[in-house]
């Protein structure tokens, strides 16, 4: 039903980070993270490119791989 994520590299090599919603044959939504998926038929994707230089990098403090910005001029008009 719908698929949303993003592409960043981490440790020099592209990592995904999607969420998802599926249903399944009694039509009953679920969804999270996607790790490993196989489409059936068919597939569309649309990727939007992003004018700066973002990556994941690790953080000691939350013990998460977080994005990390160059510049956080990069994300004005998203507040």
């Amino acid at each position: 039903l719908n698929l949303t994520g993003n592409v960043f590299l981490k440790e020099g090599v592209p990592f995904i980070h999607a969420h998802a919603t599926f249903s399944d044959q009694e039509n009953q939504a679920f969804g999270g993270h996607v790790e490993d998926m196989r489409v059936g038929v068919t597939l569309e994707v649309t990727v939007h490119p992003l004018n700066s230089s973002l990556k994941r990098e690790y953080d000691e403090e939350t013990g998460l791989w977080l994005i990390a910005a160059e510049s956080r001029a990069i994300f004005d008009g998203f507040a």
